[in-house]
């Protein structure tokens, strides 16, 4: 891949294109561009006509092949954007989705009489720890602790709250278990908040899904059984009530097919003042309940 910035960005349309679209097609490119180039979008459009050197295209079109068989681009540049935190991603994570920064605004919105006050949070499923990390740059007086089954997420999360600079603790835990939490981290006086984003896609879902994600992120934290889709909120919703603080609530991001059915775990697990949220398109996406 000879020439210009300008060829190459030639080059990734024409390749892409059928790929991903027109405007997710650009989006890369200029994702790519920003970081082999070192600079900006506004600075690389001075740069368009500029020769770039052999190794320089020799990556582009490295990282091109690679992109032609769907991985990701954050997987690729092990990097990802949540809020204003820049996180490592690798192929032990789901790479942090917009609708997920919603939930974060939505816990910080419901702790907002909170904020200034000594809080305890619990990330359940945490997976690269983007959640519980947001959550601590909000409320940095808060006591954050976030758990996962995978051994793998943990180290990735952990490397994130060193890169972050954060102080969130991490702790192995299965959520499906029904066993207590650890001793260490079971405050005596509950959890003002407990906050997930589980495994909720169903396994005959995939068939409306990309190869990027099918083929590249963890299936461990994306899919169900059909037979069993809500078995994770069962399990959370037990499990808060009994770990929540008297005013604490529980916040999650849920699938769009079963927002009644969550709504009813919630009531079946004695949680009050239950309300669905919509996210940026309008599709039920969240969900928020209080212990009393």
């Amino acid at each position: 891949m000879k020439g210009n910035l300008r060829s190459v960005r030639e080059t990734y349309a024409k390749a892409l294109l059928p790929l991903y679209g027109e405007s997710e097609a650009f989006s890369l490119f200029y994702w790519v561009a920003e970081e082999i180039m070192g600079s900006g979008r506004a600075a690389l459009t001075v740069r368009l006509d500029e020769p770039l050197a052999e190794d320089v295209s020799a990556r582009f079109s490295s990282v091109l092949t690679r992109l032609l068989r769907y991985e990701p681009v954050q997987y690729i540049f092990n990097k990802a954007y949540f809020g204003d935190l820049e996180l490592y991603v690798d192929e032990t994570v789901l790479i942090p989705r917009p609708e997920t920064e919603e939930l974060v605004r939505l816990a910080a919105s419901k702790l907002a009489a909170s904020r200034g006050c000594p809080l305890r949070i619990l990330d359940l499923c945490t997976g690269s720890g983007a959640i519980a990390l947001a959550l601590s740059r909000i409320f940095p007086e808060a006591e954050v602790y976030a758990c996962d089954i995978s051994e793998k997420a943990l180290e990735t999360a952990r490397r994130n709250n060193a890169l972050c600079g954060a102080s969130v603790k991490f702790f192995p835990y299965d959520v499906l278990s029904g066993a207590p939490l650890p001793e260490a981290f079971a405050p005596s006086d509950g959890y003002h908040l407990v906050v997930s984003n589980p495994p909720y896609v169903r396994q005959s879902e995939k068939t409306q899904m990309r190869p990027n994600v099918l083929d590249y992120e963890p299936s461990l934290a994306l899919f169900v059984p059909d037979t069993d889709p809500l078995v994770f909120y069962e399990a959370i919703a037990s499990l808060s009530a009994r770990i929540l603080a008297g005013d604490g609530f529980l916040i999650e991001e849920i699938n769009e097919a079963f927002p009644l059915q969550n709504k009813r775990i919630m009531e079946e697990n004695g949680l009050q003042s239950i309300e669905l949220h919509r996210d940026m398109q309008g599709k039920f996406r969240g969900i928020s309940a209080r212990k009393k």
